[in-house]
């Protein structure tokens, strides 16, 4: 049996209906007309666990994502890794092991070319929001870091990452 990442996505279009004021009829949720459908995918990359970014022991070290005004937190560089997990915990960065208080901001995700600091804010993540990076092999990272702040001129957030080879 290999050793690999398992990994799913989840995108579910939702249109939400409004009341009429006559009261003829009740607000609802609903599947978009356009698109019918839920929209889902997985897969698998291959890894090998010599290099675990984010996680020691199956404890968590979260992430400080600094204020809107404050440096981008690029913790780790892609060209080595296979997948990378980034998560929005809902809360205020405290420690790399305590969660601060709840969160509403949003935690931007950003791709930066490091031969000539191209910088393009590719994700948003709302509290719980997470993303998956499947980079397996093949593809050249070795020029890019990932990076993430929050979208706040006050308070950072806690992200929870994962990395590995």
């Amino acid at each position: 049996m290999a050793t690999r990442c398992e990994y799913a996505t989840n995108c579910l279009p939702i249109v939400s209906v409004a009341a009429e004021a006559s009261g003829d009829n009740m607000a609802f949720n609903t599947i978009s007309y356009e698109i019918q459908r839920n929209l889902s995918g997985n897969g698998s990359i291959d890894c090998d666990f010599a290099t675990v970014y984010g996680f020691n022991n199956g404890a968590v070290a979260y992430q400080n994502g600094a204020t809107s005004g404050g440096s981008i937190l690029y913790p780790f560089t892609g060209s080595t890794f296979k997948i990378v997990h980034i998560k929005h915990t809902g809360y205020i960065y405290s420690s790399a092991t305590v969660l601060g208080a709840s969160s509403t901001d949003n935690l931007i995700v950003y791709l930066k070319k490091t031969s000539d600091a191209t910088l393009v804010a590719f994700a948003t993540l709302s509290p719980g929001g997470s993303l998956i990076i499947p980079i397996g092999t093949g593809v050249d990272f070795s020029d890019v870091n990932i990076g993430f702040r929050s979208s706040s001129a006050t308070n950072t957030i806690a992200v929870e990452v994962m990395a590995t080879t």
